[in-house]
């Protein structure tokens, strides 16, 4: 979503990743398996204050978007059927995308770029060619 914030059409980008931005609002109250059938927004806001359990989404979150979507759910089930085609395939694009997330954070990459899997996939396409 973009939200006008001057009348001269400055914009700012609101994102549910933006911590200062997830912070105005009351989080929900449910068990933990409650927020995997809700909202990616949930889900997030549920992981906010966890960076290990972000990293590990942002695995998932890498395979998804290889297919265009941010989901770790989706990137599961792309993960799981690389597997079921070739173990070589798999291993390989394991290896990328754990490299690429290495050099994320060891190129100070935005760590809200890092967990929403928008770089560390780009690791799929270069180990492709």
């Amino acid at each position: 979503a973009v939200v006008s914030t001057q009348s001269t059409g400055d914009y700012q980008e609101i994102s549910p990743w933006n911590t200062a931005y997830v912070k105005r609002f009351k989080s929900a109250k449910k068990p933990w398996f409650r927020f995997l059938h809700g909202t990616m927004t949930d889900l997030h806001r549920f992981c906010q204050n966890r960076p290990y359990l972000q990293l590990f989404f942002a695995f998932f979150r890498s395979f998804g978007m290889w297919v265009g979507l941010s989901n770790p759910f989706l990137g599961a089930c792309v993960l799981i059927s690389v597997l079921m085609d070739n173990v070589y395939i798999f291993v390989f694009y394991c290896t990328a995308v754990c490299s690429g997330i290495f050099w994320c954070f060891y190129l100070k990459v935005e760590k809200e770029k890092i967990y929403n899997g928008l770089y560390p996939c780009q690791a799929i396409y270069v180990s492709i060619t």
